[in-house]
């Protein structure tokens, strides 16, 4: 038979334990051990090193990731067969989707890189739920707004003007206005409208680009460029730094130099391209 070790990243440092009892057994023929992990640092490298890998990536793009959470999560939000309920779980979404994409746009989108994951969702979800489970009619907005801010994803910012971005997006989400029959989120040009049907909401999602702009989130179009400087930056740092590092330095010139050139190049003529187009 198989096995399947879900989440290993949780206890990174047991691999070892685990790469030395393996050494000792002897399996079955057809056996098979699975291991399930999210990105983690502290996995032992020389034991993922025998593993053969499959990356699972979710989708980039506001888009793809909220048509994965309306079919991941589409039996959560469908389950009290209520609008209201229903659009709670799509401002959750959006709001999801957003505060994991506006990474791509640092120092712009936020300061700096924030681990925004499934975890943050999944306690978001169990405040609606929460909420839902209440004998009050009415929702209260600024309890799941300041419960997002300090118990969800605010817990994960250590910075006052990221702080006020996060506040921005709970108002915009968590509020009165998403119950209208025509809500249209800031900076998108689609309205969600009342209906028990999750496949309305999915045809509305539709209706996003395929591809993101940062004025989908507020942010200034000249983003682009300097986002584009920071990645060629980095990009030429990681080169050099291979360049210089041990072995033959003749060897690494060859290899390496026609790739600095040509990356150079790329990159002014992006820079001037995109700046062109602001």
């Amino acid at each position: 038979g198989w096995a399947c070790i879900k989440n290993i990243h949780t206890v990174p440092h047991w691999l070892r334990h685990l790469d030395e009892e393996l050494k000792q057994a002897t399996p079955a023929e057809g056996f098979r051990l699975w291991l399930t992990s999210e990105t983690d640092r502290n996995l032992y490298e020389v034991f993922l090193k025998k593993c053969n890998k499959v990356m699972f990536e979710p989708p980039s793009g506001l888009k793809y990731k909220m048509k994965l959470l309306l079919e991941q999560h589409g039996g959560a939000a469908t389950k009290k067969r209520d609008y209201k309920s229903i659009k709670l779980y799509v401002g959750l979404f959006l709001l999801h989707s957003i505060v994991q994409e506006r990474r791509s746009y640092v120092p712009q989108g936020w300061s700096k890189w924030y681990d925004f994951c499934e975890s943050d969702l999944r306690t978001a979800m169990q405040l609606i739920r929460y909420t839902e489970g209440s004998n009050t009619l009415k929702i209260h907005w600024p309890l799941i707004q300041g419960l997002c801010e300090k118990v969800g994803y605010g817990g994960r910012i250590d910075n006052d003007n990221d702080f006020e971005k996060l506040e921005l997006l709970l108002r915009e989400f968590f509020d009165e206005k998403i119950m209208t029959s025509r809500w249209q989120p800031m900076f998108m040009n689609v309205s969600f409208p009342n209906s028990n049907h999750l496949e309305d909401y999915l045809k509305v999602v539709e209706q996003l680009p395929d591809t993101d702009t940062p004025n989908l989130y507020g942010i200034p179009a000249s983003t682009n460029a300097s986002r584009d400087v920071i990645f060629c930056r980095n990009t030429l740092k990681e080169l050099r730094q291979s360049y210089f590092s041990g072995g033959s330095v003749q060897n690494y010139e060859k290899r390496i130099k026609p790739i600095i050139n040509l990356w150079n190049k790329l990159m002014n003529a992006t820079i001037a391209t995109r700046l062109d187009s602001v």
